[in-house]
């Protein structure tokens, strides 16, 4: 692109210096011939001088462009950046039982039907979704425990190159790990086998569980948007 623009800029000035030699020599029988060699040479140094001043401007057209160019790809990059949510390391609450005689004898049986069981189970269930949905497109194995999701956030690392996964693996493992706390259980000890009966957790601790556990929803779908997963 640059040699045919020179080659232009060249075929431009070569028919300057002809039709200024033939109009000299037109008016050659009434223009004494020394004064034809001067004219000629000033049309000839005025045609390079204006085709110089073409080029230079042409040429701060294009670098303009070019700086316009880059600080729009930089504002856009910004814009990207400064949208996407940022991936930090989260801690929920522990989950309290909620306080009272009743609440002691009775919640083993009725803790699943309170609202604050049932929005706290929700939401980490919405984030277990995201996460394994992240893991299913690159063939993770999300497992099915805190130990597996902070390794199955590794390898979403190793998958993406995107070391904020192990972040958000240990945000995983977390909320897992306190959630844990409200599901009944069925254990072994000293050779006896017993219950851990669900738990129906404060209005106060299920609400804060909930926030953490949308912001790490927000982080997951954040990376998947940004081509993380």
């Amino acid at each position: 692109m640059s040699n045919f623009r020179w080659w232009k800029e060249f075929a431009v000035f070569t028919l300057g210096v002809i039709g200024v030699g033939v109009s000299v020599n037109a008016l050659s029988e009434i223009i004494p011939q020394g004064w034809q060699v001067v004219l000629i040479a000033c049309a000839v140094l005025l045609i390079a001088g204006g085709m110089h001043l073409h080029v230079k401007r042409k040429e701060e057209r294009e670098r303009e462009e070019r700086d316009r160019q880059e600080r729009e790809r930089e504002e856009r990059e910004q814009r990207e950046r400064e949208e996407r949510v940022r991936v930090r390391e989260v801690l929920a609450v522990k989950l309290k039982r909620q306080p009272g005689v009743f609440n002691f004898l009775l919640a083993p049986w009725i803790a699943e039907n309170t609202p604050e069981y049932r929005a706290v189970d929700a939401a980490m269930n919405k984030a277990l979704e995201e996460f394994r949905s992240a893991c299913e497109q690159h063939g993770v194995n999300p497992g099915q425990s805190n130990w597996f999701h902070d390794k199955a956030a590794q390898s979403l690392f190793e998958a993406t190159g995107d070391d904020r996964w192990v972040t958000v693996g240990r945000n995983v493992e977390n909320l897992y790990s306190k959630a844990a706390a409200i599901y009944a259980e069925h254990e072994r000890g000293l050779g006896e086998t017993y219950n851990k009966p669900a738990m129906a957790p404060t209005a106060e601790t299920a609400r804060a569980f909930v926030e953490v556990a949308q912001s790490v929803v927000q982080q997951i779908q954040s990376l998947r948007r940004s081509g993380s997963a």
